[in-house]
């Protein structure tokens, strides 16, 4: 079960329009978690320094939904492109 507590309002709607699409879709979010958190996610293949607490990882909407119920899992974010500022 989807802890919705632990998502950010854009991952959220994302995993909503994943539920409708036929394909998984996937998504790239910072997953926040405690100090026991970084050798699970490593285990899991995501790169994770547990000084900094944050990784991010691409992964499928039902994985995301998974890592949400995760004791160690603090909050999970949506990641979003970085726009380059102009210079005028």
């Amino acid at each position: 079960m989807t802890d919705w507590r632990k998502l950010d309002a854009a991952l959220a709607a994302a995993l909503g329009s994943a539920a409708l699409g036929a394909a998984e879709q996937l998504l790239t979010v910072f997953v926040h978690f405690d100090a026991d958190g970084a050798q699970r996610l490593r285990r899991m293949g995501i790169g994770a320094d547990p000084a900094v607490g944050i990784a991010t990882a691409t992964l499928p909407a039902s994985d995301v939904e998974a890592l949400s119920e995760q004791p160690w899992v603090r909050r999970i974010r949506l990641s979003s492109p970085l726009r380059l500022l102009d210079d005028q």
